[in-house]
């Protein structure tokens, strides 16, 4: 009756512990048979347990990982690799844009156009100091067309366009000024205009699809009167560049590389 006695926090404590590990039908047979053992037997039979309990833990836990989980490892880089083929741009406007995936994308196709047009922003972006001859028809370019998208807000887009901001095409056309130094030139050649990365004005919008931008000769240069030594100016000469940047989207209907109809008050609207 001793023995039993001392035998019985043993044989309940190995029950809980059996159960929790593994709580399965093999496990409610080996308790049932521990109940009708005597101590040796019941000694032989808890070790036996805890050996192949402990030799299956070392087993599991030396095994090699399962290859589904470097597949899904593969899958996911390669469709962040796609999304990142598809934007506009490869630059980000902040680490912040970049961790949240706000970029605007491509077209789904080269020869996508606006067919119906919705809203058209005008902005216009000037820069007065540093190296203008080599990067300041990019700032002004850039901040023109900052000037157009961010002083207004256009919910609509969510229900006027489908698939909403993510779907909607963007087109930007910039008036910059002429590559010569001379605006006084009344000879009939062709004048191209300032160089402009195309990337770094890419990159101000945070969604939608990018279709090519239109850089056309235009804009200003003027004399500012002021020159800034520390801040790297050379001249007084400030560069301005007009942005029209228009939304809409492609009707599925309409054939491809059409453009978007115009609107006359004799018409009635």
């Amino acid at each position: 009756g001793v023995i039993q006695k001392r035998q019985q926090p043993l044989l309940l404590l190995v029950r809980c512990f059996m159960l929790v590990v593994v709580p399965n039908m093999k496990t409610l047979r080996t308790l049932q048979l521990l109940s009708r053992c005597n101590v040796e037997q019941r000694i032989s039979v808890i070790s036996s347990c805890t050996a192949k309990l402990f030799s299956s833990t070392a087993t599991t836990d030396n095994s090699t990982p399962p290859p589904t989980s470097s597949s899904s490892n593969k899958d996911n880089s390669s469709k962040q690799q796609q999304e990142e083929e598809q934007l506009a741009t490869t630059q980000s406007w902040s680490e912040e844009w970049k961790a949240l995936g706000l970029g605007a994308r491509l077209p789904p196709t080269p020869n996508t156009r606006i067919t119906n047009l919705f809203f058209v922003q005008i902005g216009f972006g000037v820069d007065q100091h540093g190296n203008r001859s080599t990067d300041g028809a990019t700032k002004a370019s850039v901040r023109a067309v900052r000037n157009a998208i961010e002083f207004n807000s256009i919910p609509g887009v969510i229900e006027a366009i489908p698939g909403g901001r993510n779907e909607m095409l963007i087109s930007v056309k910039l008036g910059v000024p002429p590559d010569d130094d001379d605006d006084d030139d009344d000879d009939d050649t062709e004048k191209k205009p300032m160089d402009v990365d195309l990337a770094q004005v890419a990159k101000v919008f945070p969604y939608g699809r990018l279709l090519p931008i239109e850089v056309v000769v235009g804009g200003l240069k003027f004399s500012t009167g002021r020159i800034v030594n520390e801040l790297g100016d050379v001249d007084d000469l400030a560069v301005c560049v007009a942005a029209s940047v228009s939304i809409g989207y492609a009707d599925r209907t309409s054939s491809e590389g059409s453009t978007h109809k115009t609107y006359s008050t004799k018409d009635g609207f």
